[in-house]
């Protein structure tokens, strides 16, 4: 009828936070979760997209554990907008998110930083919640301007002082995912993805890579017997 449409896989599932407050989950099994939820922001990535509104309700688990993104609704094209000025998809200034995921550098509005690391971030909160049932930062009782204060200002809580069984390895990824500075952020999503798949191998994480004595600690681990 000269319409246009899209035709779209329906994906039956629960979103990721009801999903994961429906069953108990050990750690590992909720970082094998979470992987997934990363290999898809770094496809997104990869073909040039940032989705700039990732939160636990965009993404979906179906009936077989596999994780889904949704709602694109917010993406931006990774392009030079200086050169390309029509590929702006918000005015300057403008926010676009959800408050208690966005970044730093978005509720400033602070469009010069944005790019894949936001989305690093929002995966930060993401896996902090879904490990810890508990946002980084206070939200309860608390106005927008203080949640923008607490995303500015307060460090996130250790996710080790909310769940007992939760080391300082993984402490790290997750607080390196959330730090206010993009630039001691992971990079992409995959170096994100790529941390906790060492962290699960018990590997030692890049995040802690300068510390020797760490390293020699974690390959004493991993290779216990042939050091007794």
């Amino acid at each position: 009828r000269g319409r246009d449409y899209f035709a779209m896989e329906y994906v039956e599932g629960f979103p990721l936070d009801a999903y994961l407050g429906s069953r108990t989950l050990a750690v590992d099994e909720t970082i094998r979760l979470l992987l997934q939820v990363c290999d898809g922001v770094n496809y997104a990535h990869q073909h040039g997209v940032i989705h700039r509104d990732l939160k636990p309700t965009n993404v979906i688990v179906d009936s077989q554990g596999r994780a889904h993104i949704l709602d694109f609704g917010l993406a931006k094209r990774i392009v030079d907008e200086t050169s390309v000025p029509e590929a702006r998809m918000t005015q300057v200034g403008s926010f676009a998110g959800t408050w208690h995921y966005a970044s730093p550098e978005q509720v400033r509005r602070d469009a010069g930083l944005l790019d894949v690391r936001s989305d690093v971030y929002a995966l930060g909160v993401i896996s902090h919640e879904a490990l810890t049932d508990a946002y980084p930062y206070p939200i309860d009782g608390v106005t927008k301007a203080e949640i923008v204060e607490h995303i500015l200002k307060t460090p996130p809580v250790r996710l080790s002082a909310i769940r007992a069984d939760i080391d300082d390895d993984l402490d790290t990824i997750i607080l390196r995912a959330l730090q206010k500075d993009p630039s001691r952020r992971y990079q992409s999503a995959a170096a994100l993805g790529e941390d906790l798949r060492r962290y699960l191998a018990g590997e030692p994480i890049e995040a802690k890579r300068d510390s020797r004595w760490y390293l020699l600690r974690m390959t004493l681990r991993r290779y216990r017997w042939q050091a007794a």
